[in-house]
């Protein structure tokens, strides 16, 4: 009987040391994500609007919240509609942006990211595009790893 509960005992305190713990994040966390995000999508003026237009990109507050989104980016000013805003309004917008669920696993993040743009004279958006992006967390910083496509959208 000795002989095996040595092993068991050996197992039950040596596995949790091995055992990579989901880490929770933190609303700054949260910022500097989301902020790595829309820079990549090159979030600025030229991107978002045709002349004369108001710099604004409009972001869903599904996954999101208030204190987790920066004010603007690049002279560009985000704005937090609920679903609801969005798909009653969203036909007067050129552009918004919804964030999936933030999925850790350890030290590291993954967030779908879908992007619906129109061309100005449009009254649908029919443009869809869907990216999966890759942070891990090294120190305080959040470092990308990577981003690929996605062929699934909401």
């Amino acid at each position: 009987m000795k002989n095996l509960l040595l092993p068991i005992v050996f197992t039950l305190l040596v596995l949790p040391c091995f055992a990579q713990k989901a880490q929770s994040l933190s609303d700054d966390d949260y910022s500097q994500v989301i902020k790595a995000i829309l820079l990549d999508y090159r979030l600025d003026k030229r991107t978002v609007l045709p002349k004369k237009e108001r710099a604004v990109v409009y972001l869903s507050t599904e996954n999101l919240k208030q204190n987790q989104v920066p004010d603007k980016i690049n002279g560009v000013k985000i704005e937090l509609k609920t679903p609801q805003q969005i798909k009653k309004e969203k036909k007067k917008w050129r552009n918004y942006i919804g964030f999936g669920k933030f999925e850790t696993n350890g030290s590291t993040v993954i967030v779908n990211v879908d992007y619906y743009y129109r061309k100005i004279d449009e009254a649908e958006f029919g443009i869809p595009a869907g990216v999966e992006y890759e942070y891990r967390k090294v120190g305080q910083e959040w470092e990308f790893i990577r981003k690929k496509l996605n062929a699934t959208f909401k």
